[in-house]
């Protein structure tokens, strides 16, 4: 195990603190409540940018790849265990700067097209409805 269980806990926690609003905003993205979903995202968007992509790299990443004690760098051991770790944890930071990404887009359609919807999932019931009331203005049209 070569006891990186502290950087493991540390990273279970960042992720929870983001995680809360993760799906708090995903529980309000198909309800009226547009306001209280917005503020939930906000949320979302800050303690996402502040937890994974500042602390998590600022300070975790950085401890675990300048932080090896000089008598453990001895230990080929545990040289193959820390480079696979921090192997799998600079992958998981490519994946949080991924799902940022996937985020910022989700901002940029709520505010220049109002519109609130989860971009990763198929179809919300808002889509549905939308496709319903397009379907029904084409076959009035087509009348």
């Amino acid at each position: 195990m070569s006891d990186f269980v502290r950087v493991g806990a540390l990273t279970i926690f960042l992720h929870g603190i983001s995680d809360i609003w993760v799906y708090f905003s995903k529980a309000l993205v198909d309800t009226n409540l547009k306001l209280l979903n917005i503020l939930a995202f906000a949320s979302l968007y800050l303690t996402y940018a502040w937890c994974r992509l500042y602390v998590f790299p600022s300070k975790i990443l950085r401890t675990t790849w300048s932080g090896v004690p000089w008598d453990l760098r001895q230990n080929e051991a545990y040289i193959g265990n820390w480079t696979f770790f921090n192997f799998l944890l600079c992958t998981l930071f490519l994946l949080h700067v991924y799902w940022f990404t996937i985020l910022t887009r989700i901002a940029m359609n709520l505010v220049w097209e109002g519109k609130r919807r989860d971009l990763v999932a198929n179809l919300t019931q808002m889509d549905l409805q939308e496709l319903k009331k397009n379907s029904n203005k084409n076959l009035k049209k087509m009348n």
